[in-house]
């Protein structure tokens, strides 16, 4: 048989296990997905929105930011813009989403409530937003996750998000004693610095993820890529030195087991919205 032959075989096999490959092995990936966004904090899942489903949320939020201009309040919000965007427009988009990544899900956040529906532009020559987390947590506490849609190529000049990799298990630490056995000063920065400057600055939160030998990663990605992070891991956006704004859309679920933890991210929530994703 010639050697033509075998590689047109070996095609047709590969193209016939990807049509026809057994369920469990999806299940057993989604389920390793899961495990990798609990063990570090955040995920980037590639080619999960198509081009068109992504121009079609852009021009929403074009239409959104044109009528009310509703946005809310965030770190460091110089060229920075955070803006609610109306469930009604995006459901589709959300189940869409949702469906295309729901074994994470059901995993992560059972009977999932949706606490957020925004967008998040950071605009050319926006500065680095200081390092925070969404929630502060406790045990016992449900698991909160933001699920961000790239509506852009996106590098590092254009600030993507930031966090540090295994930092959303520092609730289960005493951070006192942390910051005390690392020498870590954790007294305010300077105070005639602007909120909108700190992040151009070194925090306590950043020296001791330094300290602790957290590594910092930056959520470059494609446009259509999903970033989802936890609302207990260290994290900020980035400084936009790019000539072009970076947009994503986000939204938050909030699973239903164990109580709500303290923080932000609940924009629908204070609203008095209360939203299961089996309602949409």
């Amino acid at each position: 048989m010639k050697s033509s032959h075998l590689i047109f075989i070996f095609i047709c096999l590969i193209i016939l296990y990807s049509l026809f490959k057994p369920s469990y092995i999806l299940e057993e990936f989604k389920s390793l997905q899961a495990d990798q966004l609990l063990e570090n904090g955040y995920l980037i899942i590639p080619n999960v929105v198509s081009i068109e489903e992504c121009d079609d949320i852009l021009s929403i939020i074009d239409k959104v930011e044109s009528s009310h201009n509703d946005c809310g309040n965030i770190h460091s919000n110089y060229k920075r813009k955070d803006m609610m965007i109306p469930v009604s427009l995006v459901k589709e988009h959300i189940k869409n989403i949702y469906c295309r990544t729901k074994d994470i899900w059901k995993q992560i956040t059972p009977n999932a409530i949706l606490t957020e529906c925004s967008s998040l532009i950071s605009y050319p020559r926006s500065y680095p937003q200081i390092w925070h987390t969404d929630t502060s947590y406790k045990k016992g506490d449900a698991n909160l996750v933001s699920i961000g849609v790239m509506l852009k190529d996106t590098d590092k000049k254009m600030g993507p998000l930031n966090v540090y990799k295994k930092s959303n298990k520092l609730y289960k630490k005493d951070i006192d004693s942390l910051l005390n056995k690392h020498d870590v000063d954790s007294s305010e920065s300077d105070t005639f610095v602007s909120d909108v400057q700190q992040g151009l600055y070194k925090q306590t939160m950043e020296e001791l993820c330094i300290k602790l030998n957290y590594k910092k990663k930056e959520c470059t990605g494609s446009k259509g890529d999903l970033v989802v992070w936890l609302s207990s891991v260290v994290h900020r956006g980035g400084a936009n030195n790019s000539n072009t704004s970076r947009p994503v859309f986000y939204f938050s679920l909030l699973s239903s087991r164990g109580t709500r933890p303290q923080g932000s991210t609940y924009s629908l929530i204070k609203q008095k919205k209360k939203i299961h994703l089996k309602q949409l």
